[in-house]
């Protein structure tokens, strides 16, 4: 008579929360996507127990690397004054050329 060992047994659901955790970290660059994934990766994972861990740690990379990103973004623009008068001066700029192309547009239209 064999031993049952529940480690030992394949489950559908630990597959499901390692492809989720993967696919969340295929995702990183759709930061709601990615964040989502993950935390479906993670309460899959911990549904499976003890043999879903790959995909809690997938998962839990694909949601706080888009967390992390995010902060260390607005952390930058926030405390870099410098970094945020050039954004600004961008925006700025970009603008103005818009406009600039708009008004030769209008121009060329009335002639």
């Amino acid at each position: 008579m064999e031993k049952y060992n529940e480690n030992t047994e394949k489950k559908p659901i630990n597959a499901a929360a390692l492809v989720l955790g993967i696919l969340s970290i295929l995702f990183i660059i759709f930061f709601p996507v990615a964040m989502l994934l993950g935390v479906a990766a993670i309460v899959v994972g911990f549904v499976g127990k003890s043999r879903g861990v790959p995909g809690i740690v997938c998962g839990l990379v694909g949601l706080l690397t888009p967390v992390f990103v995010l902060l260390t973004f607005f952390f930058i623009l926030l405390i870099n004054d410098d970094a945020m008068r050039a954004v600004g001066k961008l925006v700025k700029d970009s603008l103005d050329k818009i406009e600039q192309r708009a008004d030769l547009i209008e121009d060329a239209i009335e002639d």
